[in-house]
């Protein structure tokens, strides 16, 4: 079900909204049926605890994850942040 978040100094937002943990080894923890839905839809792979981004995305996509979690887990990443590493990246 998409939701709609909005605050006075931002345009609305709408999911769904996609939740997850991994571990330090970047396996998957948790994660809610929004994220289990859209990798059913999107490649019609169904997700399990355990999994790590080799297990999930194309090779060209698992190699992008690693980095972007070790930073999340070091510092904390907002989604502003993640798509400002992935646009400077070059992907």
């Amino acid at each position: 079900m998409d939701q709609k978040i909005s605050t006075r100094d931002s345009p609305p937002v709408i999911g769904p909204f996609y939740i997850w943990s991994v571990d330090l080894n970047f396996r998957l923890v948790t994660f809610n049926q929004a994220l289990s839905s859209a990798f059913a839809r999107g490649i019609g792979a169904k997700i399990a605890a355990g999994m790590t981004p080799l297990d999930l995305l194309p090779p060209e996509k698992a190699a992008f994850s690693p980095p972007i979690s070790e930073k999340a887990l070091g510092e904390g990443l907002s989604l502003d942040r993640i798509k400002s590493a992935r646009f400077s990246s070059g992907s």
